[in-house]
Formats: C-alpha cells, sequence, structure tokens
C-alpha cells in the first residue's frame, strides 16, 4: 500500500460549513460491532485508539511493532479520497501511543516514553505530550507540565474542553490508581482529582478515560472485577459511569455482551460527532491480535437505564 492513495466518496458540504465526517468511507456499524477499514487500518499488527479531528478530515491512531514499540499514524482527508496510513510528524522516534484531540481541534495530546525535557534517555514510563497547530502542521512536542508528577508517569489523556482533562496516574496522596481529572488554574492544570470508587473501582485495574465535551457520563476500561465477562482475570472489559448533578459519579456498569465479549475490549474512543464508539477487541480474529471496531454510541444506556441497575 505505500505510495498509492485510498480513494472513497467524499461527501461535499455546504459552503461555510464544516466537512461531514465520512469515517474513511465506511459503511456505519449499527447496534453490532464492526471492524473498523479492514486492510486499511485494522490489520496484521496491533492498532488501537482512533481519534477524529473535530472536522472529521484528520484521524490519528496508534500501531505497534513486533516489539510493541507504539507509533502514530495519521490519515487525511484530501479531494482524491483518504491518504495512506503514515507516521505523523512528531511520532516515530520513540514509543507513542494514545492520541486525543482537544475540542476544537488545535492542540493533540498522546502519550510518549520519549526523553523528558532536558534529558535525552527514553522514559521507562508514560508521561502526556502534545502538539500545537500551526500555519505550518503540528509544532514541535511538549511535554505537558502538571502540579503534580506521579512516580508511574501519566497517561490516557482524554481533553473534554481546553480547560479539563482527563488521565491516568498513580497518586497515592489523593487516591492511588486509576482515573484523575485536571482543570487549568491561571495556565497551568492544577492539582489532580481522584473520581472515586464509582469509577475507580477498589480491587479492580481502572485506565482509559472517555468522555464527550460536556462530560455527562465517561466510558473506560476495568479489569479484575466479578462483573467482567471473564470474571478475576486480566482480561477486561468497557464500562460506563454517569455524573449525577452534584458532581458524584454513578457506580461503573458493564456495557454487556453487544460491546464485550470474554476476549479483551479496551481502548474507547467517541467519534467527534458523538454518533459512534470506537474500542479495541481481539473477539474473532485468528490469531488474537487486537484490532479496532465500532459501534453506534446507541448502546451506551441512558442514565435512567442505568439506574435501574444500579
Amino acid at each position: 500500500m505505500v505510495g498509492m492513495i485510498l480513494v472513497f466518496t467524499l461527501t461535499c458540504p455546504a459552503e461555510g460549513e464544516p466537512p461531514v465526517p465520512d469515517y474513511l468511507g465506511q459503511t456505519p456499524p449499527g447496534n453490532l460491532p464492526r471492524l473498523f477499514a479492514p486492510q486499511v487500518v485494522s490489520s496484521a499488527a496491533v492498532e488501537f485508539g482512533p481519534a477524529f479531528s473535530p472536522d472529521g478530515t484528520e484521524m490519528y491512531f496508534t500501531r505497534l511493532d513486533p516489539q510493541f514499540r507504539g507509533t502514530i499514524l495519521v490519515m487525511r482527508r484530501t479531494t482524491a479520497g483518504w491518504t495512506d496510513p503514515a507516521p505523523a510528524s512528531f511520532s516515530g522516534q520513540f514509543s507513542d501511543a494514545g492520541p486525543a484531540f482537544t475540542v476544537d481541534g488545535r492542540r493533540l495530546f498522546f502519550q510518549s516514553k520519549r526523553p523528558a525535557r532536558g534529558t535525552t534517555a527514553p522514559r521507562v514510563d508514560w508521561q502526556i505530550w502534545y502538539v500545537q497547530r500551526t500555519e505550518n502542521g503540528w509544532s514541535e512536542a511538549v511535554d505537558l507540565e502538571l502540579s503534580v508528577v506521579s512516580a508511574a508517569g501519566e497517561w490516557n489523556p482524554c481533553l473534554v474542553q481546553a480547560d479539563t482533562l482527563y488521565f491516568n496516574a498513580d497518586y497515592p496522596v489523593f487516591g492511588g490508581a486509576g482515573i484523575y481529572r485536571c482543570r487549568l488554574e491561571d495556565g497551568h492544570y492544577g492539582t489532580p482529582e481522584h473520581l472515586g470508587p464509582a469509577v475507580n473501582r477498589p480491587g479492580t485495574v481502572v485506565v482509559e478515560p472517555c468522555l464527550p465535551p460536556d462530560e455527562r457520563f465517561i466510558v473506560f476500561y476495568s479489569a479484575a472485577g466479578a462483573d467482567n465477562m471473564s470474571p478475576g482475570e486480566r482480561t477486561g472489559d468497557l464500562y460506563v459511569s454517569f455524573r449525577r448533578e452534584n458532581g458524584d459519579w454513578t457506580p461503573g456498569r458493564n456495557l454487556g455482551g453487544t460491546v464485550n465479549s470474554p476476549a479483551e475490549e479496551n481502548w474507547p474512543k467517541l467519534s467527534p460527532d458523538g454518533q459512534y464508539l470506537f474500542f479495541c477487541s481481539n473477539r474473532a480474529v485468528a490469531d488474537h491480535h487486537p484490532a479496532i471496531y465500532w459501534i453506534s454510541a446507541d448502546v451506551i444506556p441512558s442514565p435512567e437505564d442505568s439506574g435501574k441497575r444500579e
């Protein structure tokens, strides 16, 4: 596929309107999971975490090499169709993963093991970095400054607004390992806030936050819980929790057998229009390597339905 251009039919918006997302020309999945862009995005390698730009003209995702070193690849929508996947301008030298746009599309956050500022040796843990849009493309990558640094690093960034960052870390003083939230304070992200036991379920692994811009719910990965489809094992599922009016979260609920399976489901991502949930699964692949699936976001229950099961 090197040097080829993948051509799909484009839907042209009216003048002055943003492009209509066409998701690489793929047939929408409905309420059953569908492998996303087989042989184009979903290949013989391990891929996960697709992030579409808010205007639908770019898609970034992670592909692992045989040594499990991640590279963030990009595809761009042009008048001739979608370009082949190629390493993003800021990725390819060090292990990178988990691209995540701000809602305005002006910054792209990701996790990386590249050397910390002022050093030359690659890190053994993940750190959050970002690039900024410029007239000439993306800026050089910048490591994110947080008011508190986790000894285990920070990873899995999810931006819901320019001033709110969700991510994974392990801060013993604030609640231990799990999903945290930080808000901008005077231009810097402030004290991390642990989301509490409803989301960070005690006795389980909880990572990979995924939220819509209004933060009304969170989809996340959890393993080793009694309600996993493979109970007590390291194989995990996707869960959802809803934010109450007082800011608390409802207990995490397994998304069930439509989304999950006895195999591994992880790396949830919402499309920018909120219509689709992307995730990674090894449910139906002959050699059991993970691939990217997508499904209608209608499978995410309403808070009322969730509340009936609490």
